[in-house]
């Protein structure tokens, strides 16, 4: 009997500090779209607390101060006030805000961002077309290194500056 009493009482206190750590915590659900078409896209996120430290997210890349997700990511946080900007490089405008998780908060929110300009429309398109490799010393190279040049040398002979029409 007294081995069913305290498996009982084990049992009642595991689900009381469960309950306990959850209240002490909420969730929030973020999408983050296009203005224009509504779709879902990837963005940085400067997620802070209360007090100005940087909050990560669980499975997101995070660096330094923020971290980077597809669109669609779910905010497990503990209670208290958090402010936020969203970005998406140089074409958006970055997105500042400010949110409340309160004990047991389960809430979806969908957040736009507008582009501030289409450089694709425009016929701009990103990229660094010619990009230089640094030369490394002999000396500084790898065998692999040397067989990985000798292998570039010999699909692509010709220097494609060559062929560039100012």
């Amino acid at each position: 009997m007294s081995k069913i009493l305290i498996i009982l009482t084990l049992g009642l206190l595991m689900i009381l500090a469960n309950t306990a750590w959850a209240a002490g915590r909420g969730q929030l659900e973020i999408t983050v779209v296009d203005r224009q078409t509504g779709k879902p896209i990837a963005c940085r996120m400067h997620l802070k607390n209360a007090s100005g430290k940087p909050r990560k997210a669980k499975r997101a890349p995070f660096w330094h101060d923020h971290f980077v997700f597809p669109g669609k990511i779910s905010l497990d946080l503990p209670t208290g006030n958090y402010t936020f900007d969203l970005e998406r490089g140089p074409e958006y405008v970055t997105r500042s805000g400010h949110f409340r998780i309160d004990p047991f908060a389960d809430d979806t929110k969908q957040i736009d961002l507008a582009r501030f300009v289409d450089m694709a429309a425009d016929g701009w398109y990103s990229g660094d077309l010619l990009a230089e490799i640094q030369v490394m010393l002999p000396k500084d190279l790898s065998d692999a290194d040397r067989q990985l040049l000798d292998e570039i040398g010999r699909r692509y002979p010709e220097n494609p500056r060559d062929k560039l029409q100012w």
